[in-house]
């Protein structure tokens, strides 16, 4: 188990090349809050924004110091691969956390990761009631009635949450970070190997960023070819 906040930041490396691939900016999560979805990388374009994101499913393993994937094509964008309700967990982060009654409990502190990617629970801040919740500052899932995705704040079933308990204390934060630690040796030497090598800049990190004129003539393209719908911007530019 680990918390989502332990991956941002971390360094992006393909387990083919030993190619630095940027580091993680945010992690995006599906509409439910259950699982992990992608690795967000950047989002580009002025006219027509995309997110630049890795999917779980490229991703080879979630290193102390690196987060392993397969090779450069593992990332692709939201235009190819549309994210249509994904959230984003800086997103989340801070949500109040409320009863259905309206009793405010806490907010959300991050995240809970288990080794498929599915988000077991979440840890709390701002506890503002006393017994089981606060001593275990998280809540499983499973209690979660309303995610808060409509309007911001989240509804828990604290009868729930209290029995349900959390298996995944902070001490036991600790103790699997350690154990990721142990079994992180092989991770960390392709790390190691790809920042003493210098390997050359990816594909990714060369590729020119289209121009605003660039990107608007592009854009004029498409719409004279009937492929797609003038935008919004176009129009009163127009």
């Amino acid at each position: 188990m680990r918390l989502g906040k332990d991956i941002i930041g971390k360094w992006i490396v393909t387990t083919n090349e030993g190619r630095q691939m940027g580091k993680v900016k945010d992690l995006l999560l599906d509409p439910s809050l259950s699982q992990l979805n992608g690795i967000f990388v950047a989002r580009e374009g002025m006219f027509r924004r995309k997110t630049v994101y890795i999917p779980r499913e490229y991703v080879v393993v979630y290193g102390v110091d690196a987060v392993l994937i397969e090779s450069e094509s593992s990332v692709v964008d939201s235009r190819s691969h549309p994210i249509d309700g994904w959230v984003r967990l800086t997103e989340i982060i801070g949500r109040p956390i409320d009863t259905p009654g309206g009793t405010k409990l806490a907010t959300l502190g991050d995240m809970i990761l288990n080794a498929e990617g599915q988000i077991t629970g979440f840890s709390l801040a701002k506890v503002s009631v006393t017994g089981p919740i606060a001593d275990n500052r998280a809540i499983a899932r499973p209690a979660i009635i309303d995610t808060g995705n409509e309007d911001g704040t989240m509804t828990i079933d604290l009868s729930m949450a209290e029995s349900l308990g959390m298996p995944t204390e902070t001490t036991t934060f600790m103790h699997a970070i350690d154990r990721d630690e142990e079994a992180a040796v092989e991770t960390e030497s392709v790390f190691e190997d790809a920042v003493e090598e210098k390997s050359p800049a990816s594909e990714l990190d060369l590729a020119e960023e289209l121009s605003p004129a660039e990107e608007l003539a592009e854009i004029e393209a498409e719409v004279a070819d009937g492929l797609i719908e003038p935008p919004e911007s176009l129009e009163s530019a127009e």
